[in-house]
């Protein structure tokens, strides 16, 4: 009788090539496991809402370094545009109130805010501006620029303002003797270039009022030759009719002047001589203002002037 094997009598164990090839197919696995998993997780995009993913947007022009700004809204055109520069200070409202912060300058020594405010109105920078007006503020620049020492500037000046007014004088009552006196040598340096400018007339401004000196006068342009009529007029006439007054208080019934007769004829005497005064002054002044020519005339103002040699009076 054959005998079997104890193979085959008791059971046998499990192959041993069994548990020897899992063991490293498994460690392999989880080797391959933490390797490749931070590079899934790195190359996984970031969710961009609880719905659904999207793609990363990758700019143009590459990729931005760490900490540079975000892509901008919009394309960009050009440069940037540099701010604007504030707006200049605007000037004053109107020139009466510029000229009274020119005058105002002017009495208080500053002489730069004075020609400053005073060229608005030469210049016309401020409205509304009549010829009065500027004419003013020509004379405050021409002063200005005289006492700064700019010579060139106030000649300039001044010289416009005679064309504009070829009467105009400097009150020597508010400005610098040295500064009437160039403006007066000013004057005479360009004498003729200002009477070419002086409108040609055939008759007197005045028309009918050269019956009324020194009405008359004054309408033609002749203030200092209207001054000097008519203060020989009021004081001829007020002598006339006062030495009347006195002589008919002083006389009696009968043509006597009891205690006044030497005086009386010297009464007399002296209102005739006023009365022949006036009716010749009055005669005179017509006569001048009829026969008056604005184009034969020198420019003048009545008034004291003050040049090298002196003062004198001028009309």
């Amino acid at each position: 009788m054959n005998t079997v094997p104890g193979s085959l009598c008791s059971p046998s164990p499990r192959p041993p090539f069994r548990r020897t090839a899992a063991a490293p197919l498994r460690g392999t696995a989880a080797v391959l496991l933490v390797v490749l998993a931070p590079s899934v997780a790195l190359a996984a995009p970031p969710a961009t809402g609880p719905s659904s993913p999207s793609a990363a947007v990758v700019p143009a022009d590459g990729p931005r370094p760490a900490g540079a700004a975000g892509p901008s809204a919009g394309p960009v055109l050009g440069p940037p545009v540099p701010p604007s520069a504030p707006a200049p200070r605007l000037p004053a409202a109107d020139a009466a109130s510029t000229l009274t912060r020119a005058m105002a300058a002017y009495e208080y020594g500053d002489i730069e805010e004075m020609v400053a405010a005073a060229r608005l109105v030469s210049e016309g920078l401020v409205h509304p501006a009549s010829p009065a007006e500027r004419v003013q503020a020509l004379r405050l620049v021409g002063i200005g620029l005289f006492l700064l020492d700019r010579r060139e500037g106030a000649e300039a000046t001044f010289f416009e303002l005679l064309r504009l007014r070829p009467d105009s004088h400097l009150d020597p009552r508010t400005t610098r003797p040295d500064v009437v006196s160039f403006f007066e040598w000013l004057r005479r340096r360009h004498e003729n270039e200002l009477r070419a400018l002086r409108p040609t007339r055939s008759g007197p401004e005045a028309g009918w009022l050269v019956l009324l000196p020194p009405v008359g006068q004054f309408a033609n342009g002749e203030r200092g030759m209207g001054l000097a009529i008519g203060t020989l007029e009021v004081a001829s006439l007020g002598t006339a009719v006062t030495t009347w007054a006195l002589f008919r208080n002083w006389q009696k019934p009968g043509a006597t002047f009891p205690g006044h007769d030497g005086d009386a004829h010297t009464l007399k005497t002296i209102n005739a001589v006023a009365w022949a005064t006036f009716i010749a002054t009055f005669l005179f002044g017509v006569a001048e203002a009829a026969l008056y020519r604005p184009d034969k005339a020198p420019a003048g103002e009545a008034g004291f002037a003050f040049d090298p040699s002196g003062v004198s009076w001028r009309f």
